[in-house]
């Protein structure tokens, strides 16, 4: 009756998909799965199902009448249908189970209901730690109630309607309750990126206190326009020396990312940079953190922002992100005269409109370069 499944997802890890199926003349078909890290795991929760059924068969009956899920089961539901989606995503999804709306079912989510949940989500929710949210990220939040009632309706084949969404959203949106983010212009200063470039060299290879060359990989983000989880995601197979592209898989897209493989022209500034991380020393360090094997940078993500996270606060630099270094390289390529279709082979934006933002700059003078920011960064410990 039931069946185990060994699956590998996108980020790499195992994973294995518990199913139970029942096809008899005399009752509905019925159809449950659930994913676990473990096999011992699914096997233990397959043999306990099972056994449920068993004992009591009306339990398919009841699963079958497509009885309304509440927000927060559906959202287990979905996570557990699909454990393959982004992580800012999967941990916005988490967390909105938090709140009282999701106790709610889902054809009972109505547009006051979900106004509420904005006003609260703005202001914070101290007896559970959340601080005040900017709009942007409420807009966010409510977005993923759309995705989950839409998933319920599409798949499911439940009888909802995300219209209260669509009313709450317009409401909220009049009152500046939610909106939609502004663009960002920060960008690393000359100064900023010989400070962070002196702080990683002395953490790897003077003081020794991390085996994440984050003095490359800051720079690497800069020549190749790669978002921190992209640059993880830089697999050595994928590298076509001869002409010069990297093949990166699953690029960030907003129908969805999977199966969105796209090549991005690899610069000879971005040419130095990996010939540093291939050398044994740094791949065999980096290797240490157990990351995605095979990748150029085999590391977590969210281990490249902490680490970034941390030099800026100890630098005393204000209101800079990693992902401010992706926009820096495509203001370079701006800078340097680059088409918006030569822009687009190395950020692989998909409309010219995602990359207004960079036309018509001034050069800002001089630019300081990986291989000045690394002299001076060797000259400074150099008696270390």
């Amino acid at each position: 009756m039931g069946t185990i499944t060994k699956r590998t997802n996108p980020s790499g890890a195992v994973v294995w998909r518990a199913q139970i199926r029942i096809n008899k003349a005399d009752m509905p078909t019925y159809s449950e799965s659930k994913t676990f890290s473990k096999k011992s795991l699914a096997t233990e929760w397959l043999k306990r199902r099972e056994a449920e059924i068993e004992a009591n068969p009306d339990l398919i009956l009841g699963i079958n009448k497509k009885r309304m899920p509440t927000l927060k089961a559906a959202i287990e539901s979905y996570l557990s249908e699909l454990p393959q989606i982004g992580r800012s995503k999967k941990q916005g999804l988490l967390l909105l189970r938090n709140f009282d709306i999701a106790k709610l079912p889902l054809d009972k989510i109505t547009r006051d209901r979900v106004a509420e949940y904005a006003r609260q989500r703005r202001a914070g929710v101290a007896k559970i730690g959340l601080a005040a949210v900017q709009p942007a990220t409420v807009l966010q939040d409510i977005q993923y109630m759309r995705v989950i009632i839409k998933h319920a309706f599409y798949v499911w084949n439940l009888k909802v309607s995300w219209q209260e969404i669509e009313f709450a959203l317009e409401g909220l949106q009049r009152g500046r309750i939610v909106s939609r983010p502004t663009i960002r212009n920060r960008l690393p200063t000359g100064e900023e990126l010989q400070l962070l470039t002196n702080h990683f060299y002395k953490m790897y290879a003077i003081v020794k206190s991390t085996v994440i060359p984050m003095h490359l990989i800051m720079w690497l983000a800069i020549y190749t326009c790669r978002r921190q989880d992209e640059i993880c995601r830089m697999m050595l197979s994928n590298y076509d020396k001869r002409h010069e592209e990297w093949m990166i898989q699953d690029i960030k897209h907003p129908d969805g990312s999977r199966g969105n493989n796209k090549s991005f022209a690899v610069s000879k500034n971005a040419q130095e940079i990996i010939k540093e991380l291939l050398q044994d020393s740094v791949q065999q360090g980096m290797a240490k953190l157990e990351g995605r094997k095979g990748s150029l940078v085999p590391l977590k993500a969210t281990s490249i922002s902490a680490q970034f996270t941390r030099a800026c606060c100890v630098l005393d630099i204000h209101d800079l992100r990693f992902h401010d270094l992706r926009h820096e390289g495509a203001t370079r390529l701006a800078e340097d005269g680059a088409t918006i279709p030569q822009m687009q082979r190395v950020t692989l934006h998909d409309s010219w409109s995602s990359l207004q933002r960079y036309v018509n700059l001034r050069r800002r003078g001089e630019r300081l370069e990986f291989a000045e920011a690394i002299k001076v960064a060797r000259d400074l410990f150099k008696d270390c």
